[in-house]
């Protein structure tokens, strides 16, 4: 069964609950159409964000818990069959891949500079992958994990950035410098 289009009205919704009724929970025709005629207005995507308590108020407690579980199951695998979700899966690895290229380019490098940059690039590349994908797939059960480590990789590279823009706009005096400031000042006086 696929998920009705979100331009689909309300009668399209109940054909398909009542198909999924059938095809997954090996009901008779006629009792899942009956379950399913209690579908009144909403459309594809009303389906789509109905609670399972909508659900059992619905269809009532022996179905509802069951075709919204049902439900849910179709909309994932519609989800993981996309190209979005292949694009994010692809996204996730290329940017491992990168990640890990650029922290073996840190631990292999001898100037500071170089091995700060890299790590910088590395936060770049893994921090901003992993939110995206955290954010975009909602079925994950990584969900959340992805999101704060990737946010929080996101801001401490986005912190690094900004310690480098300042140390070149205010570049650290010298010892000897401040020194010979301080004796400058107190010889105009």
């Amino acid at each position: 069964m696929t998920f009705p289009p979100t331009t689909a009205g309300p009668n399209a919704v109940r054909e398909y609950l009542a198909g999924l009724l059938v095809a997954k929970h090996d009901t008779s025709l006629d009792f899942a159409q009956e379950i399913a005629s209690h579908w009144q207005l909403g459309r594809p995507n009303d389906l789509r964000q109905a609670s399972a308590k909508h659900f059992t108020k619905t269809f009532g407690e022996a179905v509802g818990p069951y075709l919204h579980r049902t439900v849910q199951e179709q909309i994932r695998e519609e989800w993981y069959g996309s190209t979005a979700a292949r694009v994010d899966h692809w996204a996730l690895i290329a940017s491992f891949i990168v990640t890990l290229f650029f922290i073996v380019r840190a631990f292999r490098g001898t100037d500071s500079k170089k091995i700060f940059s890299s790590v910088q690039h590395a936060g770049l590349t893994c921090g901003l992958p992993i939110t995206f994908v955290g954010y975009h797939d909602t079925f994950s059960p990584w969900q959340s994990a992805r999101l704060f480590f990737g946010l929080m990789i996101s801001i401490l590279t986005f912190i690094s950035y900004m310690v480098m823009l300042l140390d070149q706009c205010f570049p650290p005096q010298k010892q000897g410098e401040v020194a010979k400031v301080s004796h400058g000042i107190q010889k105009q006086k």
